[in-house]
């Protein structure tokens, strides 16, 4: 019998909605050659997901630490040969972390999905090409925020244009879907994105991938240089605590900060601060923000790029408040 707190038609239709699957659950029989200690633990079904068929695991009371959960699949997989996926009602952040850390796949009702080993399946391969590190690429982060900003629930990859080329915006969009963050379909010939009604649980899964759009370098940049560059058509935006407090009520700092994307070498700078009164702080970005034509920007860079340069960079508790009502506020 199903963990009452558990709904397990509700957990299968929100996969199917999110990744554009058909799901398809049945019973395991098999569960005489497990432990005890296992059948006692978990209810187990078997799911195909497509093409993937894997093992749903159930729990039937209070969830055990990380160290007896590995031990548990461990033994399981010592014995199934599929992958296993965790089913949760809820879960806490400290948990969520442990849990990608260790790279087990959960479903947590219907608003969490962490399904690594679904990536084969859910784009076809255009290449061979896998990304090195599990961390997203540039050009996939600004594809992933420039569609949620879109607020559409699925959208067709050929009619994404940030400038990239087609390759790229495949490999991109590949890795989206590699990470478990969106899902990806074919409808004829056309490979469908979906994933992106609801901005927070898209945001939620792709918190342990995203990168600091920021390269590590900073300039320092006299302000009558950013000038000549605007008269000559280069765009800049507000960026780092400068954009944050158009975002909130943060008060502007002294030091105005902006966002460039391009050659380094085409800007004059110095490597540490000279005058406050006359140079701006120039973020070098690892993709142009000012594409991601986010509506409401008021010439700083979009929100969701904002949260993902400053998490983690700062001492300043009001400073990290702010970033985190930022991200929860979803006025995009």
């Amino acid at each position: 019998m199903l963990n009452e707190m558990i709904n397990i038609e509700i957990t299968t239709k929100y996969i199917s909605d999110t990744l554009g699957l058909d799901v398809r659950i049945s019973p395991w029989n098999e569960q005489g050659k497990l432990p005890y200690v296992l059948v006692d633990t978990y209810d187990l079904q078997v799911v195909n997901l497509e093409k993937a068929e894997c093992l749903f695991i159930i729990p039937k009371g209070e969830l055990g630490s990380l160290a007896t959960i590995k031990k548990h699949l461990d033994i399981l997989s010592e014995r199934v040969h599929l992958p296993i996926v965790l089913i949760l009602d809820s879960i806490t952040p400290a948990r969520k972390r442990s849990l990608i850390g260790a790279h087990i796949p959960f479903v947590v009702g219907k608003n969490q999905l962490y399904l690594p080993f679904m990536g084969a399946y859910l784009c076809e391969r255009h290449s061979a090409w896998k990304p090195a590190k599990n961390e997203l690429m540039p050009s996939a982060q600004a594809i992933l925020f420039h569609c949620l900003y879109m607020k559409l629930p699925r959208i067709f990859v050929s009619d994404i244009q940030l400038g990239y080329s087609t390759m790229q915006i495949s490999r991109s969009v590949k890795q989206l879907g590699d990470f478990g963050i969106v899902g990806l379909h074919k409808e004829g010939v056309r490979i469908v994105m979906t994933g992106l009604e609801n901005y927070r649980a898209a945001v939620e899964r792709a918190k342990p991938f995203l990168i600091n759009p920021c390269k590590e370098k900073r300039i320092y940049v006299d302000k009558f240089v950013i000038e000549e560059k605007k008269d000559s058509g280069c765009g800049f935006l507000r960026a780092g605590l400068s954009a944050l407090s158009e975002y909130s009520f943060l008060n502007m700092p002294a030091l105005e900060t902006i966002a460039y994307y391009g050659k380094v070498d085409d800007l004059v700078g110095t490597k540490e601060l000279i005058d406050i009164d006359t140079q701006y702080e120039v973020e070098i970005w690892k993709y142009d923000p000012i594409r991601l034509e986010y509506s409401d920007s008021n010439n700083v860079v979009d929100p969701l790029s904002l949260v993902a340069s400053l998490r983690g960079d700062t001492d300043d508790p009001r400073v990290e408040q702010a970033v985190e009502e930022l991200l929860l506020k979803g006025q995009w």
